[in-house]
């Protein structure tokens, strides 16, 4: 083909977008059918017949054609979505759609398959109505990405139900859940491999879903984790044109993609939070309206708790951000801070935790497991005073947060709630247990105290060793932290490190400022709570100071963390050289 010179192919593209605009004008006058965000572009069975791979022989050809003829495959096929400034780009009212079918699959090898693995069956009834409720009683909120008839229309899809399955069998006590979790994630895995499901958007929903699960340990690289399904949910979405396209619109459909694009990138601030991976798409690049109560089918508390998760993930991830820069300024950390206030305050009454009167309400595993991620945010928040030149400090309101997190642990503990917890739980348990561990206190009331609340992060983390790879590392972690306590102890009293303390960085005395409004708690709430005594009563006289010397009252320290044991700052990106020694079993 001859080569158009540089200008001729200017002109060309020019008079692509011209004619487009032109059509346009024609038809601005006629009443246009809305279009869905996925487009159908029509197949016969007899023209897929036709297309063979190359360097197929003939016979099998022909075998593929009459097995095709007999079978029942999808009848269409999705196009993926093309920007309008390509080249590639056409308007569906007026151009021909386009697509060639994949060269055809082996329908006797598929069936195969499928008798061999019985991927296509469904667990019996009764227990798998069991597992699809355990998905809506603990998982629901924090996966919005199923409508009510997914799971009870008679057409339902059968990958979407077992990947409901799977998650539902990663909620039971017993250890015949795990072995049940294991077997249904093979049958999604196969159901996919196998092309099971024409149906792009059931397609978009399992990927999702299998974000829940993670056997194995993070530091390893493997395609059977939240790192990848999350990554394929991403690039699906953005195949499909959702991003572009999901804030437009009323209707169901549409706040479907805008629950699960949500989703997908709260997913992805989770995994910046946890692992300091990079998120699929930079955050500019969604064209993402968040969900609102009327997006939700069902306006309960799970949607409350999905909605206001997503704002909370927000603040996560603009500390995620700011961390990357390393040039805070104290609007910025302000910023921040007021953002944590206004949530917890703006909550609704079904959401809070106490009632009106101080009593505290009825326990609800969601509401608890939204105050987790709101303390664990209140500590990242002090990593920003890291200094390349010094070291992170853990702090008066770090301690008071991470005791927080250890009394609703407690809480969930005691219920027996454990095994309802998600893989991202032991992050936090990790969060609060570093900030425990090397918080000394000389007081044996204020130690015993301290060693409950790690006791409990610690009981927190056996229950999740049984599911998650990362609570397996994280609790090795922990216990070796303990052990390395003495040493560390003794590094911090030796003399080169004796002298007069140095004073808090700047960003943790302004989280002391806000501890009123971040902690506004009644006093029984957690042992720790102590530490706003003399800040009640004394609103503009210098509370962060006030606050320092009532924690050294008690002749406590906050430890500071040395390169050989653990930088608090690496919690964010979760340095696994730190602890080559760790004895931990995958």
């Amino acid at each position: 083909m001859q080569q158009l010179p540089p200008g001729q192919c200017q002109v060309r593209r020019d008079g692509v977008r011209k004619k487009r605009r032109t059509l346009g004008r024609l038809r601005g006058n006629q009443p246009t059918a809305i279009q869905s965000p996925v487009s159908v572009c029509p197949l016969s069975p007899a023209s897929r017949a036709e297309v063979v791979a190359p360097g197929t022989h003939v016979s099998l050809a022909r075998h593929l054609s009459s097995a095709e003829q007999n079978s029942s495959p999808p009848t269409s096929l999705a196009c993926g979505h093309i920007a309008n400034d390509s080249l590639l780009a056409y308007d569906a009212a007026c151009d021909p759609a386009l697509c060639d079918s994949l060269a055809p699959r082996i329908p006797a090898a598929r069936d195969a398959i499928l008798r061999a693995t019985h991927a296509d069956v469904l667990p019996p009834p009764a227990l798998r109505q069991a597992l699809k409720d355990a998905f809506a009683q603990h998982l629901s909120p924090f996966f919005p990405v199923l409508e009510p008839g997914d799971l009870s229309d008679p057409g339902a899809s059968v990958l979407v139900q077992q990947a409901v399955c799977l998650a539902g069998s990663l909620m039971r006590h017993d250890q015949k859940g795990l072995l049940l979790a294991y077997e249904q994630y093979e049958k999604v895995k196969t159901l996919l491999h196998v092309d099971y499901e024409p149906d792009s958007l059931a397609l978009l929903k399992t990927f999702c879903i299998l974000s829940c699960w993670s056997p194995a340990s993070p530091h390893l690289v493997t395609l059977d984790g939240p790192w990848h399904w999350t990554g394929m949910a991403s690039r699906m979405a953005v195949q499909m044109g959702l991003y572009s396209q999901s804030s437009h619109g009323n209707d169901e459909r549409s706040a479907c993609h805008r629950r699960i694009l949500c989703f997908i990138h709260n997913s992805e601030i989770i995994m910046g939070m946890c692992w300091g991976r990079l998120p699929g798409l930079g955050t500019h690049e969604y064209h993402l309206q968040p969900p609102t109560i009327e997006d939700f089918a069902n306006k309960d508390v799970s949607a409350l708790v999905s909605i206001h998760l997503a704002s909370l993930l927000g603040t996560i991830n603009t500390i995620v951000e700011l961390n990357k820069k390393k040039d805070l300024c104290p609007s910025q950390m302000s910023q921040v801070l007021k953002s944590l206030s206004d949530w917890q305050r703006n909550l609704p009454d079904e959401l809070q935790l106490y009632s009106f009167n101080d009593v505290l309400k009825p326990f609800h595993l969601a509401t608890w497991q939204a105050f987790i991620y709101y303390f664990t945010t209140v500590i990242l928040s002090q990593m920003l005073s890291h200094d390349s030149r010094g070291h992170w400090r853990t702090s008066a309101p770090s301690v008071l947060a991470a005791s927080c997190t250890a009394r609703l642990y407690d809480d969930i503990n005691c219920r027996e709630q454990s095994a309802h917890l998600m893989h991202v739980d032991a992050y936090f348990c990790l969060v609060a247990g570093v900030v425990l561990i090397f918080y000394s206190p000389e007081s044996p009331d204020k130690e015993s105290e301290r060693a409950r609340d790690v006791s409990t992060l610690l009981s927190t983390l056996q229950v999740l060793c049984v599911k998650y790879g990362g609570a397996r590392l994280v609790l090795a972690k922990l216990q070796q932290l303990q052990r390395n306590k003495t040493q560390s102890a003794v590094f911090l009293n030796s003399p080169q490190s004796a002298g007069p303390e140095p004073s808090l960085p700047w960003v943790v005395n302004m989280v002391q400022d806000w501890l009123r409004e971040l902690f506004p708690f009644p006093p029984s709430f957690c042992e720790r709570m102590d530490l706003l005594t003399p800040f009640r009563n004394q609103r503009d006289t210098g509370p962060a100071d006030e606050i320092v010397a009532a924690v050294q009252g008690d002749g406590a320290h906050f430890g500071q963390s040395s390169d050989g044991v653990f930088s608090l700052v690496d919690i964010l990106d979760l340095d696994f050289d730190m602890f080559d020694g760790a004895e931990y079993q995958l």
